[in-house]
């Protein structure tokens, strides 16, 4: 039988990263290793997405409460988040193919329409248009493909966590039937994560905008994600 979704558990699932000793250390790693990722390209975010990885893992048994692990095995933190980072980018390789046609199509346009014209006259160069209408086109079925990829993603990023296995991200069949056994868990999840990102954006523009604030505006996001 199909579980249904419950909000039992969610205070749970929000305050589990304090209840232990230990936890400032813990989380002050992780939002070192996510700053670092701003200035050096990937290599930080691997030991993140691992140890984000390990607490997937964790959460998925069902056998002890939620809680966060220690860093003890960087090298298998470095496993585990090239193996995650690289199903995300797998999964969500459809989107990106499509948001990059639009922008490629868009910017070659310019090009096009430079290369063919002395000057810019009072009509709308053809190529511009046709670019903008790709661009445009491309953006709409970005946000549906964003859309249906975001929901379903997290069950097969947690079976491929599970198993230890690249490979479980082909392997449709096996994580899909974890994704309707909670459809309605999955859409919750996912609409949560979207609203948190949303209040995070607003709230890290109205920091920026202030001068004193700056650099919390700069810190909190790493805090918070």
């Amino acid at each position: 039988m199909a579980e249904t979704f419950s909000t039992r558990g969610l205070k749970a699932l929000f305050n589990y990263p304090f209840r232990h000793a230990g936890w400032e250390r813990k989380l002050l790693i992780l939002v070192l290793l996510c700053g670092a990722g701003i200035f050096i390209p990937i290599l930080p975010w691997l030991p993140a997405a691992g140890y984000m990885a390990e607490i997937m893992r964790r959460a998925a048994s069902g056998e002890d409460e939620p809680d966060l692990p220690e860093w003890d095995d960087w090298g298998a933190l470095f496993v585990d988040g090239l193996r995650l980072g690289g199903a995300g980018l797998v999964g969500y390789l459809p989107l990106i193919l499509v948001i990059g046609c639009g922008f490629s199509t868009y910017f070659g346009s310019i090009f096009a329409t430079i290369a063919s014209t002395d000057s810019y006259s009072s009509d709308f160069p053809p190529f511009m248009a046709l670019g903008m209408l790709v661009f445009f086109t491309t953006m709409c079925c970005g946000m549906a493909l964003g859309l249906a990829t975001a929901i379903p993603l997290p069950a097969a990023l947690t079976h491929v966590t599970v198993t230890r296995s690249f490979a479980a991200i082909f392997r449709v069949g096996e994580w899909w039937k974890i994704f309707r056994a909670n459809v309605g868990g999955f859409v919750i999840g996912a609409a949560m994560i979207w609203a948190i990102s949303f209040a995070l954006q607003f709230v890290t523009n109205l920091l920026v905008s202030t001068l004193v604030l700056c650099i919390v505006a700069f810190i909190a996001p790493l805090v918070i994600t």
